[in-house]
């Protein structure tokens, strides 16, 4: 959902009309990082539903998809779980135009939703990052979905899992659907066809292949083979959806394509 909705954003506005935006918690104390772990659901929510009412004002669609992460570093230098979030969504009107929103105000909306849930405005001035999409910015996005999987671990296994969040990823609702509607639906055994190929799939060129794994917690006391469980392979092709279909049908994998 996040690589697809990052792509369909790009499609839509273009990349060089994008905000590839990053905000991460400022130092606080263990008590006040607590309190807005536990109330993490209510910050993204109103960061969000912040960021919208300012993006319309300034007259832009609002559209946005985002992940969260733990803040790897500062774990492993401190022992605190600092979440943060990567989003994508429309920074302005074309290419020509100027910014919509400067990180400041972005930083001063930050700030005034962490301070609703602290009870004092934090200084959020470095807490903030906004910039242009690079490159591919459904790999960009998509990769932090997986980058933080062996800290998670580690976290629960600290005995912090109650400072994780509920929800690792996010978008707003007509987004989403749009995905959705985009989606090619395959049933088992074209998938495990698809799996079965993916190693020429991707020396063709044709197609990028991702495995996702999941580690378990108690993976220290089990045995070699069984600390891992495969979740399953993102298999990206490099086509529009008309050759896509083509390529699917000459697998004799059409018949319940949508």
């Amino acid at each position: 959902m996040v690589r697809n909705g990052a792509a369909l954003l790009e499609e839509q506005y273009g990349r060089l009309c994008l905000t590839f935006g990053t905000a991460t918690l400022p130092s606080l104390s263990p008590e006040h990082l607590a309190l807005l772990l536990s109330n993490w659901h209510k910050v993204v929510h109103r960061f969000f539903e912040a960021l919208a009412r300012e993006s319309e004002r300034k007259g832009l669609d609002w559209s946005c998809i985002y992940v969260v992460e733990i803040q790897i570093q500062r774990w492993e230098r401190s022992g605190e779980v600092a979440l943060h979030l990567h989003w994508l969504c429309p920074g302005r009107k074309d290419s020509r135009s100027r910014w919509a929103i400067s990180p400041k105000q972005v930083a001063g909306i930050w700030a005034r939703v962490l301070g609703n849930i602290l009870g004092f405005i934090p200084d959020c001035r470095a807490a903030i990052r906004l910039e242009m999409p690079k490159g591919s910015v459904a790999k960009e996005l998509g990769k932090y979905l997986s980058k933080g999987c062996r800290c998670v671990a580690a976290v629960a296994a600290a005995g912090k899992a109650d400072q994780l969040p509920t929800a690792w990823w996010g978008g707003t609702t007509k987004l989403k659907a749009s995905v959705e509607e985009s989606v090619i639906w395959l049933d088992r055994d074209q998938c495990l066809a698809l799996i079965d190929r993916q190693d020429s799939l991707r020396e063709s060129g044709r197609a990028w292949v991702l495995h996702h794994f999941i580690d378990r917690h108690d993976a220290d006391n089990l045995p070699e083979d069984s600390r891992k469980f495969w979740v399953g392979a993102t298999i990206g092709f490099n086509c529009d959806r008309s050759v896509l279909l083509a390529f699917i049908k000459t697998l004799k994998l059409q018949n319940s394509c949508a």
